[in-house]
C-alpha cells in the first residue's frame, strides 16, 4: 500500500526516524531524510547506499530554508510528496526554576516550529498530489504533564494542538494529520537527560515505526488522529 509512495521524514538519521525510514523503504517507499549531523546522515544512507530509493541530507528543521531546501530536493527527485513525518526533536527534564530561557527556545523552535516550518512547506505538494498524510511524534508528554518536565510538556501539548487543529483544517483536501504519543522509547534522545527508565520499562524504536507504518496503510477514509502506545510496564494513564 505503501510502494512508491514518497515520504519525508525529519529525524530520520537516527533513533524512531532511522528505524521509520528503514520500515518505509522495505514497503518499498521512496523516502526523503534529514538530519544535523553529518555521521547521522551516513548512517541513513548506508540504508540504500544506491540512493534509488532515498535522500539523506543535513537540515535543520529550525530552519525555513533548510525545511524549504530538503522538501523541494525530494519533489525534485522522485516527483511528488505523500507523506510527511515530524521525527526531530529534542528533550529535557529539570526543574521549572531552572530551566533558562536557551533551553526553551531550543525545545519550542525543534519541536513546535519544525513541525509548523515542514508541514507548512510540504502543504503545497500534499495538495498538488491529491492529498496525503501527516504524521508528528509528540510522546507521552504530549498528553500526560509531569514533574520536572514542564516546558518539555509544553511544546509537546502544543505539537498535538496543531495536529488536531490542522486535521479539521485539512481533510477537506484529503490530507490526514495523526499524532502519536509514545512512552519513553530506547533511543538518542536520552543522551545528557537523567532519569532514563531502565531498559525494561522503554519501548524500542522499531515498536512506533511499526505502529506509524500500521496508521499510514489505514484505508483512506480512516484518520487515526492520536495513538497513544505505552510500554507494558511502564504506563501513565491520561
Amino acid at each position: 500500500m505503501l510502494s512508491e509512495k514518497v515520504a519525508i521524514v525529519t529525524g530520520g538519521t537516527s533513533g524512531i526516524g532511522l528505524a521509520l525510514t528503514k520500515r518505509l523503504l522495505d514497503e518499498g517507499a521512496f523516502v526523503g531524510v534529514c538530519g544535523l549531523s553529518a555521521e547521522g546522515v551516513a548512517r541513513a544512507t548506508a540504508l540504500d547506499p544506491s540512493g534509488d530509493s532515498l535522500i539523506s541530507m543535513q537540515a535543520d528543521v529550525r530552519s525555513r530554508e533548510d525545511c524549504q531546501r530538503f522538501v523541494e530536493r525530494v519533489v525534485l527527485d522522485f516527483g511528488r510528496l505523500d507523506i510527511v513525518i515530524h521525527s526531530a526533536g529534542v528533550g529535557h527534564l529539570g526543574a521549572f526554576a531552572d530551566t533558562d530561557e536557551q533551553t526553551y527556545d531550543r525545545l519550542f523552535d525543534t519541536n513546535v516550529k519544525g513541525l509548523y516550518h515542514i508541514a507548512q512547506v510540504s502543504l503545497p505538494h500534499l495538495t498538488r498530489a491529491g492529498g496525503g498524510h501527516i504524521v508528528a511524534i509528540a510522546g507521552i508528554l504530549g498528553i500526560k504533564p509531569l514533574a520536572n518536565g514542564s516546558i518539555y510538556a509544553a511544546s509537546k501539548y502544543a505539537v498535538v494542538g496543531m495536529c488536531q487543529s490542522l486535521s479539521h483544517e485539512l481533510r477537506r483536501q484529503n490530507i490526514r494529520v495523526s499524532v502519536v504519543c509514545p512512552s519513553g522509547v530506547d533511543s538518542p534522545f536520552w543522551e545528557g537527560i537523567p532519569g532514563k527508565p531502565r531498559a525494561d520499562m522503554l519501548l524500542q524504536p522499531e515498536d512506533v515505526a511499526d505502529a506509524i507504518i500500521q496508521l499510514l496503510q489505514m484505508p483512506a477514509h480512516v484518520t487515526p488522529n492520536l495513538l497513544v502506545m505505552q510500554h507494558l510496564n511502564h504506563q501513565i494513564w491520561p
